[in-house]
Parts: structure tokens; sequence; C-alpha cells
């Protein structure tokens, strides 16, 4: 499918609980990376990992944020009816987001002949940072990029457990507790307590909406 369909499917049966629980989880991300950031001797290899994957993030979104479409010239796209249709209502969802502004701006450097790479790159980026800060609206457009963060995510978690580890290789479920354990273990416990306990209720809901 493609991202108009996606994202028109994604809210027409995204409830408010939804958006309550993406919320909530957001405030209470941002209080534990607040006291991560705050005792960053202790969480030095969780911030590393978390770092490379917002990196892996923002390169996906930035993909995302500006397909190939965006680019081609006005006439090109407006000759093919199906792309046509597809671009504006691109256009429209990502024009009535908090990021309108970057938007207009991006797509106006794209049809610009003058406009340099350098800052095509420049807007990209904000308009992916934008788009990360405003993540309640955008979701549709980041779910490919959270699922690379995810794997870039387990991916350094995992070297950091078995660089601390005598075994050659550990189970999903023994690098779990292994994490855990090591998040209680810091000064952070009573922001990550909280933090847990929306991630695994949204767990639960998405199990539930697709049973």
């Amino acid at each position: 499918g493609n991202f108009v369909s996606n994202s028109q499917n994604n809210n027409q049966h995204e409830s408010r609980d939804d958006v309550s629980l993406r919320s909530k989880e957001s405030q209470y991300r941002g209080k534990l990376w607040e006291c991560m950031k705050a005792h960053s001797d202790y969480y030095q290899p969780i911030i590393a990992a978390v770092e490379s994957a917002k990196k892996a993030v923002r390169k996906e979104a930035q993909a995302v944020v500006a397909p190939s479409s965006v680019g081609r010239d006005v006439m090109e796209w407006r000759k093919d009816p199906k792309v046509r249709e597809e671009v504006d209502k691109y256009y429209d969802f990502m024009e009535r987001g908090a990021c309108k502004e970057s938007w207009i701006a991006l797509a106006q450097c794209w049809y610009a002949a003058d406009c340099a790479k350098e800052d095509k790159d420049k807007l990209t980026f904000m308009l992916g940072e934008c788009v990360e800060a405003h993540s309640d609206y955008y979701h549709p457009v980041l779910e490919p990029a959270s699922k690379v963060a995810e794997e870039q995510l387990f991916k350094e978690l995992d070297a950091f457990v078995l660089t601390s580890s005598d075994q050659p290789k550990v189970g999903e479920d023994e690098l779990t507790e292994r994490i855990l354990e090591f998040m209680n273990g810091g000064d952070c416990k009573e922001s990550f307590t909280p933090w847990l306990d929306i991630i695994i209720e949204e767990a639960e809901a998405e199990a539930a909406a697709s049973s």
C-alpha cells in the first residue's frame, strides 16, 4: 500500500486512547531522557544506542517526507492522474500539520532550479526534525522509520550486552532482562518505570486491536 491509503486507514481506526498513549509515552520518554543525560556516566551505553537509533529514524524520516515524487517537475506529475492524486493528498496531509512552513519551504526548494543541494539537505533535515517533534500527527510517515530505529536500537543494545558478557550470544529474552536490570540499577529507575508501563500498555492495546 502507499502512504495515502495507509494514513487514511490509520486515521480511521485510531482512537483517542491511542493518541493519549502516544502523548504520555512521549512525555515520560522526555523525562527519562533528561534523567539519563543528567547521569550520563552510568547511562552512556544506552544514550549511545538511542542516539544511533535516532540517526536511523532521521535518515528514514527524511526519505519519507521528501519522496521522489516531490522532486518531479510539476507539469510531469500532473500528467498522470494517479500520481497527481497521490501527491495532492500527500501535500494536503503535510500542510495540515504543524510542519507546514518547513514542508512548503522544502517543496519550493525542490521546484526551484537554483536551489543548491546543500539547501535541500538543510531543509530536509529541518523538516525531518519537525516531523519527529510532532509525531502525534505525522506518525503515518514515521512508521517505516520507527521500525528501522527499533532494529538499530536492539543491535546497539545487543552489542552493549555482549561486550559485558562472557557468553558469545544471548537470546532476546535474556537481552531484555539484562537491559531491564541495567536500567533499574541506575538513578533513573523512577523515570524508567512509568515509561516502561506505557510501552507495555501500548503493546497490549496494539495486540488487542489486531486480534
